[in-house]
């Protein structure tokens, strides 16, 4: 009986620790349990928006200031992108301010803390062991992490493609600019541009450099991928530059099938990317990455067409029938109309050899909406040879008249035709704009010309057609297809056409005329893109 008592009082013994093993655990549980309660009750962060933090870089930018809208032109994007780097700036200073107040260490035990917690490897954890000197507390703290937020301030280039967005029919040819915007004027000396087009669209057939070929140091390198739909230009400048826009190369594009709209992608690879270089450094990355620094182009592709259609007849072709849809300007059928004119040499004789700059601008007195622009006119190609001219043109195939330098008062989006035929002595430039607004007076395009046989004065005259109809060469201003310079009527102008110049308000002395040219006639011929022609 000894025994089984012995027995029942090492159970009884038994029970007891097992159950207090049990308890042990079950308050063990219980606290785990607690911990993600204590998590969740926690204050909820408030979410950011992941879109607008990606196109800002995490800041609070306005949308109006955002550079990289297609639909805006070259000198907006510009302007926009200064008012970008200003106002990341300030916030990037307050917020730096900021953190250094919050960051500043308290006293030496806060400060050696956190050199432990660095020299550890573990944000906001502290070794268990060991201690760490003051000496190498300070000399551990000057080597803490850079906050990304410090770097976001970094100066760079832009490189973007111009213009932004364009609409084209199947057949024809297109440009588009590339070229880098350098606010803070930082120097580079070698240059990329690397595109990504859709090959079943449009393809390159040509590339003109006249800008960019007598800074390079040796022939720069080409390489067209019709397969991938990839282009990469080159060179290697022989001097450092840091102009603030600096155009590189101009391709010519060829529509071959018609797309609602398709993108020129500057190329973004690991290896291959458009870009800006100082030796080995890269200047073109801004602190948001690669891509936030590349911007490309917009093109609309329609289908050919080889008439322009009438269309019904839904209104009078006359300005008061126009002024329904023009609300909110001024009733245009009681403005002075616009007067086209011809700044050149009204008498005298031309001698063989003699350069002659003719510009052809307009007359806007009451600022009277407008459009479209027609200039149509003729010469005697025995006498006279127009000279090409396509510095910054949106048209640059063939023979041009220039326009490059006068894109800033008058912002063509729809760019339709600016040929020059010498053979048959004419030239044609129509331009229109899908913007509604009050137009300004000034220089439209330039004529370089030289004489090539001895000939009375003027040698241009304009060519117009009372049909006005696109297919047919004309002069005139248009609104919504109604040619304003005649207001409406079926008479003559006021002023005849022919009259050269007489609208003109403070045209420049005929000696002064070669002034105009930057860079001189001879050097602003295109350059030959025989070798890179496709």
């Amino acid at each position: 009986m000894a025994w089984q008592r012995s027995r029942s009082k090492y159970l009884t013994a038994f029970a007891r620790f097992s159950l207090l093993l049990v308890l042990i655990a079950a308050a063990a549980g219980a606290a785990r349990a607690q911990e993600p309660a204590q998590t969740a009750s926690a204050p909820e962060q408030p979410q950011s928006d992941a879109r607008y933090q990606t196109e800002t870089g995490g800041l609070n930018i306005p949308p109006e200031l955002d550079p990289r809208d297609p639909n805006i032109s070259k000198e907006e994007r510009i302007r926009r992108h200064r008012l970008f780097l200003q106002e990341r700036r300030r916030q990037y200073q307050e917020r730096k301010a900021a953190e250094e107040r919050q960051a500043q260490p308290q006293n030496l035990d806060e400060l050696r803390e956190r050199a432990v917690q660095v020299q550890a490897g573990v944000a906001g954890t502290a070794p268990t062991t060991g201690t760490t000197p003051v000496a190498e507390t300070l000399v551990t703290t000057a080597t803490l992490p850079i906050r990304v937020s410090e770097k976001l301030d970094i100066p760079h280039v832009t490189f973007f493609l111009t213009p932004a967005s364009q609409s084209v029919r199947t057949g024809e040819q297109f440009a588009t600019e590339a070229a880098l915007l350098n606010p803070d004027h930082l120097p580079f000396d070698r240059v990329r541009v690397a595109l990504r087009y859709p090959s079943s669209s449009f393809e390159p057939v040509a590339i003109h450099q006249d800008t960019l070929k007598p800074l390079l140091k040796e022939d720069p390198s080409v390489q067209l991928d019709s397969a991938r739909g990839t282009l990469v230009y080159e060179g290697l400048l022989r001097v450092p530059v840091n102009s603030e826009t600096f155009p590189l190369i101009t391709v010519v594009w060829a529509a071959r099938q018609a797309a609602d709209s398709v993108e020129i992608q500057p190329l973004i690879d690991e290896q291959l990317f458009s870009g800006a270089w100082a030796g080995e450094r890269l200047v073109s990355m801004s602190a948001f990455g690669l891509r936030e620094a590349l911007a490309g182009a917009t093109v609309r592709i329609m289908a050919a067409q080889t008439a322009m259609p009438a269309g019904l007849k839904f209104m009078q072709g006359d300005l008061p029938s126009l002024q329904p849809i023009l609300a909110g300007f001024s009733d245009q059928s009681r403005l002075r109309p616009p007067t086209l004119w011809f700044d050149q040499p009204d008498s005298g004789w031309l001698e063989v050899g003699q350069w002659l700059v003719v510009d052809l601008g307009l007359d806007n007195p009451d600022g009277m909406v407008f459009d479209e622009i027609r200039l149509a006119g003729r010469f005697d190609p025995e006498a006279v040879e127009i000279h090409d001219a396509d510095e910054l043109n949106w048209i640059s195939r063939g023979v041009n008249l220039l326009d490059g330098p006068f894109h800033a008062q008058w912002p063509w989006d729809l760019q339709f035709e600016n040929t020059v035929n010498n053979a048959h002595g004419t030239f044609y430039y129509r331009m229109g704009m899908t913007q509604m607004r009050r137009q300004p007076s000034g220089v439209v395009a330039r004529i370089l010309a030289r004489v090539k046989r001895r000939t009375p004065a003027p040698v241009f005259s304009w060519v117009y057609q009372r049909d006005a109809n696109p297919s047919t060469p004309s002069t005139g201003v248009f609104l919504m297809g109604e040619n304003v310079y005649l207001r409406g009527t079926a008479t003559a102008a006021a002023s005849s056409p022919d009259a050269a110049g007489e609208a003109l308000v403070e045209a420049l002395p005929r000696d002064d005329a070669p002034a105009r040219l930057s860079p001189p006639i001879h050097e602003i011929e295109k350059a030959d893109p025989a070798i890179y022609r496709f």
